[in-house]
């Protein structure tokens, strides 16, 4: 930028118009140079930067113009023709300088955001902000590496109040499993926080962190919604309730932020009508197409109440309690939840099944977890079929070596989850052989860690309880346990599904009896409709997650086929 000549005293019009429009153009170029820096996206803070110093350059020369030009017009008078042409459209030529001092001042300042005060969290960020036709913008800087990042925004539970230490609540713990796989976990919990608490703050202390991602835990009992009161002011407690958290889904929406909803934990604070209420906020979530992560199961006791021993007061939980909310959650579910169907799955009616041969190796298809403390709190279903009795013990389900569901020689069946060994304690399901009869019939189970209960489910109706088995799930397989005895042979499967959740009564029978799988803390779907199925292979799976059943690469006898 050249300097322009300076206005002396013995200039008159004539002269001093040159050194004016050069004053002016060097104005304009340092405004042609601010937008440059504000459009030039490899490198926005730093010229943005340059384009805030260069402004102030071309304000101080454009105040200098207008003392200048002060003195111009007192002497030559406002209407000289040359002073006319100078001002052009604006009221007087003060006017014009102003409106480009208001372009300069705005191409480039920098904003100071802070998040919520007082929390371990709290941060204060720097933003340059532009503006763009009245419209705010914010200069970003490219990233150094490809990352995916989760915000975890709640009240008290979500901020870590509960556990003995905070590196034991579900937060803290998903940052170390999440970390490993890539996750940028990002904690902004604050207790006591409503929804409309949660709205407040949305833009300072969810929006600046840039997240890929964002789970919502905000709470039924800081709503106000509680056993103590009326069912008219717990209804229209739950209208406002739900509609805040349509608006934070929206809100997440609007930003590019995929919602992911933890149902209701339920607490002290609970009857049977609250229970409805939680339950009827999970369906209406599920409608909009939002992903959830089942918490109800893993706090729920089957009758509509939080299981003895959660809580270390009436609504926060304790380590043990935090470790099962933690693992809730499919740990590959944000790889696919973006993209995937999020409602219901439906059992696709393409008869396919697969059929388990002559089988060659104790494990024929497993999925094995991330470690044996990584799913706690579980259910599975699946369909199978035996052709007939064959005198052969044959394991249709197990979960480790030693729990397992299993057809015995004579035909009956029956389930071993409480001893350690092979000697264990056998429970008959079927003591009349029903089941080995060339008909579809279904298993489902389900299991809390905390109460220690384990729930078996024929054909979608309850069968029996066993109270404190000893289970932990190792490597979950279908058609075997471990050893090449006790292998099933000559049996169909088809749709396997697997929970990171205990489903209730109801769920289990709608399982059987619709074919509807809900996708909340599911981890597997496979329903066995595979083109085909080899050694080796995975098994596809229809859950927003990406892990897989796989066919053991020694089990040669495997086929899909079809019935008629």
């Amino acid at each position: 930028m050249a300097d322009a000549p300076k206005l002396i005293e013995k200039d008159n019009l004539v002269t001093a118009y040159p050194k004016i429009n050069a004053s002016i153009d060097n104005a304009n170029e340092a405004l042609n140079k601010a937008s440059t820096a504000e459009t030039n996206a490899t490198s926005a803070l730093s010229k943005s930067n340059t384009a805030l110093t260069q402004s102030g350059e071309a304000k101080t020369t454009a105040n200098g113009v207008k003392d200048e030009f002060d003195r111009v017009v007192a002497e030559a008078g406002s209407n000289n023709p040359e002073v006319v042409q100078a001002r052009g459209t604006a009221v007087n030529l003060n006017a014009r300088l102003n409106g480009v001092d208001s372009l300069l001042a705005e191409t480039a300042k920098k904003e100071t955001v802070s998040t919520t005060t007082g929390q371990r969290w709290t941060t204060t960020k720097e933003q340059t902000i532009v503006t763009l036709d009245n419209e705010g913008y914010t200069a970003l800087v490219a990233p150094k590496s490809y990352r995916k990042r989760i915000v975890f925004y709640g009240s008290s539970t979500t901020s870590g109040y509960g556990p003995t230490d905070i590196l034991n609540s579900y937060v803290e713990r998903l940052k170390i499993k999440l970390g490993a796989l890539g996750f940028d976990v990002i904690n902004r919990g604050k207790g006591s926080d409503t929804t409309q608490l949660g709205i407040d703050r949305f833009f300072k202390d969810v929006v600046p962190a840039k997240p890929d991602f964002i789970t919502l835990a905000f709470t039924i009992g800081n709503e106000g919604i509680t056993s103590a009161k009326t069912t008219v002011e717990n209804l229209a407690l739950y209208k406002q309730f739900r509609d805040n958290y349509i608006k934070l889904i929206n809100m997440a929406r609007q930003n590019g932020i995929v919602p992911i909803v933890f149902t209701q934990a339920l607490t002290t604070q609970y009857n049977d009508f609250v229970y409805s209420l939680a339950l009827k906020l999970t369906e209406e979530i599920k409608a909009m197409g939002v992903m959830t992560v089942g918490w109800t199961g893993i706090t729920d006791n089957l009758s509509k109440r939080v299981i003895s021993g959660m809580l270390i007061d009436s609504v926060h939980y304790n380590d043990a309690t935090h470790l099962e909310l933690s693992n809730a959650i499919p740990p590959t579910l944000f790889d696919k939840v973006r993209y995937n169907q999020v409602t219901d799955l439906k059992s696709p009616n393409t008869r396919r099944y697969a059929r388990i041969g002559a089988y060659f190796v104790g494990t024929p298809i497993y999925y094995t977890p991330m470690s044996t403390t990584d799913i706690t709190t579980f259910s599975i279903f699946l369909r199978f079929r035996r052709q007939a009795v064959d005198n052969t013990l044959g394991t249709i389900l197990s979960v480790n070596a030693n729990n397992r569901v299993y057809f015995q020689a004579h035909g009956g069946l029956a389930i071993n989850f409480t001893g350690s060994n092979e000697s264990g304690v056998e429970t008959f399901l079927d003591s009349n052989k029903t089941k080995a009869d060339g008909i579809w019939h279904s298993l489902g189970l389900t299991f809390n860690n905390f109460d220690k209960k384990l729930r078996v489910y024929i054909d979608g109706v309850f069968q029996v309880e066993l109270a404190s088995p000893n289970v932990f799930v190792d490597k979950i397989t279908i058609g075997g346990r471990g050893t090449t005895t006790y292998t099933s042979s000559n049996t169909d499967i088809k749709d396997f599904a697997l929970y990171r959740t205990r489903l209730t009564d109801k769920e289990i029978k709608k399982l059987h009896e619709e074919g509807v799988f809900t996708q909340s803390s599911l981890e597997i779907y496979s329903p066995f409709h595979d083109d085909e199925l080899f050694p080796g292979g995975n098994v596809v799976n229809l859950a927003c997650t990406s892990v897989n059943l796989v066919v053991n690469e020694l089990q040669t006898d495997i086929s899909i086929n079809k019935d008629a």
